[in-house]
């Protein structure tokens, strides 16, 4: 019984212990999506822009393989 308890003990140790860094981890991802967002703002107007360039259109087709 003893051994069980003793498990139980540190694995809640383990547990108790993940969660600074559980809670660090969330707030990485709300940046990164913070981030993403932002940069695709900046990239998908850049792309518009590039494809009314003259010959925009067709580096498109060649990039697809056609």
């Amino acid at each position: 019984m003893q051994a069980v308890e003793s498990q139980v003990k540190a694995i809640s140790d383990q547990l108790h212990d993940l969660a600074p860094t559980l809670g660090g981890l969330g707030e990485s991802a709300g940046i990164l999506k913070d981030s993403a967002r932002q940069l695709s703002e900046a990239v998908v107007p850049l792309g518009r822009i590039v494809e009314r360039l003259p010959g925009g259109r067709k580096r498109g087709r060649l990039d697809a393989g056609e």
